[in-house]
């Protein structure tokens, strides 16, 4: 299980707003329908939070080379 942290900002003092738990599909599969309604999916986030890091990333390199 995973723990996300949700902050109002990426600033300094932001305030935490919300806390997500990500648990694996086989844990998922152990709760009865009711409490299935109450999650969602990570996949898309973990996917786009890959792409933009990987675009950061690149980016900043490309910057510190000139």
């Amino acid at each position: 299980m995973r723990q996300c942290l949700i902050y109002d900002s990426p600033e300094k003092g932001a305030r935490l707003i919300g806390v997500e738990y990500m648990i694996t599909p086989k844990l998922y599969d152990t709760l009865d329908q009711e409490e299935k309604k109450l999650w969602h999916s990570h996949e898309y986030e973990v996917i786009l939070d890959f792409a933009c890091s990987s675009f950061v990333l690149f980016i900043f390199r490309k910057n510190a080379k000139m």
